[in-house]
């Protein structure tokens, strides 16, 4: 039973995970943050790791903190976050 459940849990995280990790790495794909500027409303598109669209998934707020160390740019309180997305080259 214990097999079932391994089995199971790769099918639905690991499989979904390697095909894009191939992606990403072969075919030049990327994951993008979008946010906006409280401003002048003007998009910024910030370019992540898997690993950062990872934490996007389960923490968003620790997401939102380490680009914005990353960055150096306050993605806090200056700009609105949109989400992540995955864009293709194709």
């Amino acid at each position: 039973m214990t097999e079932f459940y391994l089995l199971f849990a790769f099918a639905v995280f690991g499989l979904p995970l390697l095909f894009l990790w191939v992606d990403l790495v072969f075919l030049g794909s990327f994951l993008v943050a979008n946010f906006l500027t409280l401003e002048k409303r003007e998009p910024l598109n910030v370019q992540i790791t898997i690993s950062e669209y990872l934490n996007y998934l389960v923490d968003r707020s620790s997401f939102l903190n380490k680009l914005s160390t990353k960055w150096d740019k306050d993605f806090v309180n200056e700009h609105y976050f949109g989400g992540c997305k995955y864009v293709s080259r194709f």
